[in-house]
């Protein structure tokens, strides 16, 4: 990696290529667009802003799925798991310098040893004072400062007064600011003073996951998720459906294995898999294959495999590259055997779930693969098979190898502008563009600049004259837009919302790294939430309206069990488990490639 466009921890911890991750800084960003603190404006009334179904509970769902993918790269490297900043006071060890090309667009380093700093009038102090509240309020499932109370019974409350969004209790009753503030915010604030100079990359969520004391924070920010799931309690998972999933466990080796979870590369596929996957899955191993020994299926594997891809990424000034490290995988298909054990048809929900094998025993390590609903006819035995690339947590569409490989800028000429009024332009938004004329600036700059419908009136003319580079800028609605307008952004938004796909796997090891795959079977019908959504990340981005899943996110990891979580397993039919190993290889950059 060129030390000219890429950052570091010092010393090197070899994740660089991680934090630094262009898809990956896209998803937080375009994540947060899609749920801003601030609320998006209510289409019945754009006057005013609300905030969306259950926001605080995917605020803190959606980071602690990063925070597990980012502990399951730092258990492949060697390394121990992310440490909780909980200690406001304390130095933080490892150090950031986002590299002099970040410097030049405004973002300072951060010196090894560097404290949390006061700002804007909010002092370390007072955060100490709003995370001691929060704990207390996470204790008694209840903000008991206030008067009268406020039961703490759905953690979206609590996501939302953590970090804090416009639904959170600070926006709800008097003088809840004063008690419970804004940790996660200020939080964010005071690490990215911390720097020298400039604020560092901290401040901004376009790029704040490159720095490693983000990911320290955000577990501190979990253990206040993690604490309230642990005091509501363990569920008895009696609303299971009657379905089952067959597997084996040799306790004393701790070896787990299932018939029924079986994985196979899309370049070995037949020829008949290409034209109907699912027809292929059922001849293969349903029907009459139904008992037959899973050694003896051909075409099978216990190892699913990556690599790193070398490519070159175009900066803002649209002449400097530097080279660029991405993950990729092996493109490959979940074949499940679900049986329906009533005479009845069943709807199944399918959460699939990956835990790095000497970490299966925590609940909070594991990381959601896919959710998918299938029916099955009375006492089916029943085959289905699933893309990696169909995933319910990734962007759509799914793209190993993004195309557009650019730090977004826009460079906006005396002339350009001209052109662009000769065009048709409003003169009031030619004047906001003054500013920018002779400078390469970024678009989130000038959006800001311009606001929502000007950005959008503008947006074609910069198209057409040159002036925009190739970008995905999310829309953000604001409160001058017409329901329409709001709705269209909406939707474009959920669509190209989500995690990127050539990081669906983890990195794993060059002689293989250990895993454990698990498989969850819920009841559709409890499940179900009416919604038309069909595109984008339904685990990460939700829908426009509700989020689609009744259940807590994450469920049944969600909360503690009354058991191991092996233990767990292995006493619901309606669950499944197998070891498997995830591969580091540069054989798998011909199957990407082709």
């Amino acid at each position: 990696m060129d030390s000219a466009f890429v950052g570091g921890a010092q010393p090197s911890d070899g994740l660089e290529w991680y934090r630094e991750d262009p898809f990956a800084n896209e998803h937080h960003t375009h994540w947060h667009v899609v749920y801003p603190f601030s609320g998006i404006p209510d289409p019945e009334d754009p006057t005013t802003s609300k905030a969306q179904d259950r926001q605080g509970e995917l605020f803190f769902y959606m980071h602690q799925q990063m925070l597990a993918r980012y502990d399951a790269e730092r258990v492949a490297a060697g390394l121990p798991r992310v440490q909780p900043l909980a200690d406001y006071r304390s130095a933080v060890a490892v150090g950031y310098d986002p590299g002099p090309y970040m410097r030049g667009q405004g973002f300072g380093p951060r010196p090894a040893g560097a404290r949390m700093v006061n700002i804007q009038g909010t002092s370390v102090s007072d955060l100490e004072g709003f995370r001691g509240q929060l704990q207390q309020a996470v204790a008694a499932l209840s903000f008991n400062a206030l008067n009268p109370a406020v039961a703490i019974d759905q953690v979206t409350l609590l996501g939302a007064s953590v970090e804090s969004d416009l639904a959170g209790i600070a926006g709800q009753s008097d003088g809840a600011d004063r008690f419970y503030g804004d940790l996660h915010n200020t939080g964010h604030g005071m690490l990215a003073s911390a720097s020298q100079g400039n604020p560092g990359v901290m401040t901004t969520t376009e790029v704040a996951i490159r720095d490693p004391v983000f990911y320290q924070w955000h577990k501190h920010v979990d253990d206040f998720y993690a604490a309230w799931q642990e005091k509501s309690g363990a569920r008895s998972l009696s609303d299971r459906p009657l379905v089952r999933l067959r597997k084996q466990l040799d306790p004393a080796q701790d070896q787990a294995a299932s018939p029924d979870i079986l994985l196979a590369f899309e370049d070995q596929l037949p020829a008949e898999a290409a034209q109907d996957l699912q027809a292929w899955a059922r001849s293969a191993f349903g029907d009459g294959h139904w008992d037959d020994d899973p050694a003896t299926f051909a075409g099978t594997t216990d190892s699913l495999e990556t690599a790193m891809l070398q490519r070159r990424l175009t900066l803002a000034d649209r002449v400097t590259t530097v080279p660029l490290e991405h993950l990729t995988h092996r493109p490959f298909v979940y074949v499940f055997r679900i049986e329906n054990q009533v005479d009845q048809p069943v709807e199944a929900t399918v959460r699939v779930f990956l835990a790095p094998k000497d970490q299966a025993a925590d609940r909070r390590a594991w990381i959601e693969m896919d959710k998918f609903v299938h029916k099955l006819q009375p006492l089916e035995k029943s085959v289905v098979a699933r893309r990696g690339s169909q995933s319910s947590v990734v962007r759509k569409p799914a793209v190993m190898r993004p195309e557009v490989l650019k730090e977004a800028a826009l460079e906006i000429t005396q002339q350009r502008l001209n052109e662009m009024v000769a065009d048709g332009l409003p003169q009031t938004i030619a004047t906001r563009l003054q500013p920018f004329v002779g400078r390469v600036s970024a678009p989130q700059e000038v959006f800001n600049a311009l606001g929502s419908p000007r950005w959008r009136t503008a947006l074609p003319l910069f198209q057409r004259h040159g002036v925009i580079l190739p970008s995905e800028q999310p829309a953000r609605p604001d409160q001058n837009d017409t329901p329409e307008e709001i709705e269209r952004a909406e939707g474009e938004n959920y669509c190209t919302c989500g995690w990127p796909y050539n990081l669906l796997l983890p990195r794993g090891t060059e002689q293989g790294m250990p895993f454990r795959l698990a498989v969850v079977c819920t009841d559709f019908a409890f499940d179900q939430v009416e919604t038309d959504e069909s595109c984008g990340s339904l685990s990460f981005c939700g829908a426009r309206d509700r989020y689609p899943d009744k259940r807590d996110m994450g469920y049944p990891f969600d909360r503690p069990f009354t058991a191991p979580v092996r233990d767990t397993i292995m006493a619901n039919p309606n669950m499944a488990f197998r070891d498997i190993t995830i591969r580091r290889t540069p054989d798998v950059v011909d199957a990407v490639e082709n």
